[in-house]
């Protein structure tokens, strides 16, 4: 059984519901800029990432296969030369489609232009999409005034995107812990990324974004404001 739960609590995380048995994520090529032996090693070591480092912080795994030909019930995630829609950079995104099965794209014409790691965004998009499948999964921050408090949305790999590190020589996304949702100060040596790059809760480091929607409170009418980027002290996609 699939699911995740909200959390809308005071500074508290999203308590992500284990998949088991692990589930198929498919990778699919339809770029005409990528080779088909590249992207099989990219899969595999990306692979070993969702086993070894996700699985073990978000209690998530999957198998993560390159496959012309997904197996039914696969999620897929799809190289392509366009069609990512909107995203910093529209590098890569991942949604649910018209028939309720969580997927991704990975804009590979895009990545090449911007000189970026294709490698990486597809392990950012296949770690976001395991765990937070249907956009669901949130931090719910009430602020300084009792009127006003903030959403933050689990896009796990947002917060630390300009940093990654390498398995087997394959370059995958850094990706935040369940710790670095949880508001206030951190305990003493817990880890925030599996990096070692992020020190502060709720912050997205330099050349990196977080998703967040405001509310506010006037006249006992709740205003919800749309999502919106928080910025890095430095990005390379947008403003900070």
């Amino acid at each position: 059984m699939f699911g995740v739960v909200l959390a809308l609590a005071t500074g508290l995380q999203a308590q992500v519901v284990v998949y088991g048995p692990p589930l198929t994520v498919g990778v699919v090529n339809n770029s005409g800029l990528v080779s088909d032996d590249d992207l099989a090693q990219w899969t595999a070591a990306i692979a070993r990432q969702v086993h070894e480092d996700l699985a073990p912080v978000w209690k998530i795994d999957a198998n993560i296969v390159f496959e012309a030909n997904p197996p039914a019930g696969a999620w897929v995630c799809t190289i392509a030369d366009s069609g990512t829609g909107e995203s910093p950079a529209t590098l890569g995104i991942h949604m649910v489609g018209s028939d309720g099965t969580p997927q991704c794209t990975v804009n590979a014409a895009k990545i090449i232009q911007a000189q970026g790691s294709i490698s990486a965004t597809l392990s950012h998009e296949i770690m976001e999409m395991l765990v937070d499948p249907w956009l669901s999964t949130v931090t719910f921050l009430q602020a300084g005034s009792p009127n006003a408090a903030t959403v933050y949305l689990h896009e796990i790999c947002d917060p630390v995107a300009g940093y990654a590190y390498l398995i087997d020589g394959v370059t995958v996304a850094d990706f935040v812990t369940p710790t670095f949702f949880v508001a206030g100060f951190p305990p003493v040596g817990a880890a925030l990324d599996q990096a070692g790059i992020a020190t502060m809760t709720l912050q997205p480091t330099a050349h990196s974004y977080m998703l967040v929607r405001y509310i506010n409170t006037f006249g006992g009418i709740n205003s919800l404001d749309s999502w919106t980027y928080i910025w890095g002290s430095y990005c390379a996609f947008g403003p900070c």
